[in-house]
């Protein structure tokens, strides 16, 4: 009897917390499921189409914007993020300034768990990436992607990183916050 209770009230709290969350969303279709232990930084800019499950632990910063097309599933321990620190600014490894870039995902696009995906991608209509993929640039219509080890993707300017190291231009982190 008390275990009923129990998943009674926690079905009812989850429930509470997915409408909660989806009306913080700048958009939203219907028939969306969110599952619960998800975090949306932003939520404002976040647009979402109709029949779309999200599993649960996501995790999305979606201050540059994310929009997401009808009759998407994504898996549990997504990470998206929109926002990434300054490498070329005014200290390193990074500075205080963010650079922003949307997520765009088309209709109909799995993906599975675990996947990452970076600022300013666009996943076309029907791809699938598979399972603990760093998506990085864009998915073509109907491709099906996955990560295979690490790549170099390019290099920082070494001039403007020499610089900021002479000049003792380094990220001071203050451990009191």
């Amino acid at each position: 009897m008390i275990g009923r209770l129990i998943r009674i009230y926690t079905q009812r709290r989850r429930k509470k917390w997915m409408y909660t969350t989806l009306k913080s969303f700048g958009a939203c279709g219907e028939n969306v499921r969110l599952r619960f232990r998800s975090n949306f930084i932003a939520s404002s800019e976040i647009k979402l189409g109709s029949n779309i499950h999200v599993g649960e632990n996501a995790w999305w910063r979606a201050d540059g914007g994310i929009e997401i097309g009808d009759n998407t599933i994504i898996s549990r321990n997504s990470v998206m993020f929109t926002a990434n620190h300054n490498y070329e600014g005014e200290s390193i490894p990074y500075d205080r300034t963010f650079k922003y870039g949307k997520i765009t995902i088309g209709k109909n696009v799995w993906i599975g768990m675990n996947v990452m995906i970076n600022q300013g991608v666009t996943i076309h209509d029907g791809a699938i990436i598979a399972m603990g993929s760093v998506v990085s640039k864009d998915v073509p219509p109907l491709a099906i992607v996955g990560s295979h080890g690490i790549r170099i993707l390019k290099y920082r300017d070494k001039a403007h990183y020499d610089q900021c190291v002479s000049e003792g231009k380094l990220l001071k982190i203050d451990s009191k916050k």
